[in-house]
């Protein structure tokens, strides 16, 4: 026995790059390291799609540079601005 298949919901080709990489010349993608994750949002292994030409909105997830480190945050105008490397668009992460 198989898995219900809604209607429309099978793509004949899934092109990842055409989705995930909007703008090919200023997206990166990262995976976590393990030092740097709580997995409360992001866990170790977890990949990083990040677009450096995007600009940040409130409570946008970004990869920021804190005392000369890149870590993962929530981008808070309320706050000090961290220098802001790039806005995270996609998080990927593989089943265990």
């Amino acid at each position: 026995m198989g898995f219900p298949i809604p209607g429309n919901a099978i793509e004949q080709s899934l092109d990842l790059n055409h989705r995930l990489l909007r703008r090919t010349a200023s997206t990166f993608v990262m995976q976590v390291d393990p030092t740097l994750a709580d997995c409360t949002e992001v866990c170790a292994g977890d990949l990083l799609v990040v677009d450096r030409a995007r600009t940040p909105e409130s409570r946008s997830l970004v990869v920021a540079v804190i005392e000369n480190e890149l870590t993962v945050t929530r981008f808070d105008l309320a706050a000090v601005p961290p220098e802001v490397w790039g806005v995270v668009t996609a998080l990927i992460r593989e089943n265990p």
